[in-house]
């Protein structure tokens, strides 16, 4: 009788399929994979082999080049860039906006507000927005306000969208808040109320794509820890639309770890990480 496998197989990745699995991630997203993210890959994408029964990289990489739905190829990359994410991370930014931009937009008679959170993972990130405006605006109204999260994965948009999260993620957030706006479901589990899901659009989205075809500009944009996966040249395209597709006066957040060219691309340094576009 044959041995039935571990479930605790750790499957190999040769050089060939990690320049096969790289060069596919880099022509589709344009995410620069080195050889020092070998073993990154490698063990990051164990559980997808075993979810779809596989036993080597190579019938992995022959079963996303076949799916023409894309679905795999969107659960890979996401399983490889995919970092820990939590609400009010990086606490500063949130606390520029609700001290130095939420308090102008209160004292205008009407607002069109658009913020994005490009590379929105699994939510965190917007909903941490939305909850600081409905803590901010009262009567809040939801035809001033356009809130869109976009990432290139589908199954961190499907749990952006439930708003389900474990306790871990809300550790950052005031429990005051945690009360208002969450439910709690068990002991480890908590959802975002319906009435902050309900703020929030949720869209698949590649950066890479030719253009952004928005109908508007954005007031915000948070882009945080997605540009560090982009070789030079596509984080250069990627940041010319970004600017492009953000009003003028509007902010561009980043990563802490990441750095731009703020002249070639006409914005002014405000504070670490956070970025306005001058005006026309």
């Amino acid at each position: 009788m044959m041995e039935r496998e571990s479930l605790f197989t750790l499957y190999r990745l040769t050089d060939k399929e990690f320049n096969l699995i790289s060069q596919l991630v880099y022509e589709t997203v344009g995410i620069h994979l080195p050889p020092e993210k070998r073993v990154l890959v490698e063990s990051r994408l164990q559980q997808l082999l075993k979810q779809e029964n596989l036993t080597s990289f190579d019938e992995l990489y022959k079963r996303i080049i076949s799916d023409e739905s894309g679905i795999l190829l969107s659960e890979m990359i996401n399983r490889i860039t995919t970092n820990h994410t939590y609400f009010m991370r990086e606490s500063a930014h949130y606390d520029f906006m609700v001290q130095q931009i939420l308090p102008r937009w209160k004292n205008e008679p009407y607002r069109d507000i658009r913020i994005w959170s490009a590379g929105c993972s699994s939510g965190e990130e917007i909903y941490t927005v939305a909850i600081l405006i409905r803590e901010h605006f009262s009567p809040y109204r939801p035809e001033e306000w356009g809130l869109l999260g976009t990432d290139i994965s589908l199954r961190v948009l499907e749990q952006a969208q439930q708003g389900i999260y474990v306790a871990d993620r809300l550790e950052n957030l005031d429990p005051l808040l945690i009360r208002k706006y969450f439910l709690q479901l068990d002991e480890n589990t908590y959802q975002v109320k319906e009435e902050i899901r309900d703020m929030v659009l949720f869209k698949r989205f590649n950066l890479m794509r030719e253009t952004y075809p928005f109908r508007g500009k954005f007031d915000i944009i948070w882009c945080r820890n997605v540009l560090i996966y982009f070789d030079q040249t596509h984080k250069e395209r990627i940041l010319s639309h970004l600017v492009d597709v953000l009003k003028p006066g509007g902010y561009l957040f980043i990563g802490h770890s990441e750095t731009i060219e703020r002249e070639k691309y006409g914005l002014t340094f405000i504070q670490p990480a956070i970025y306005q576009k001058e005006a026309a």
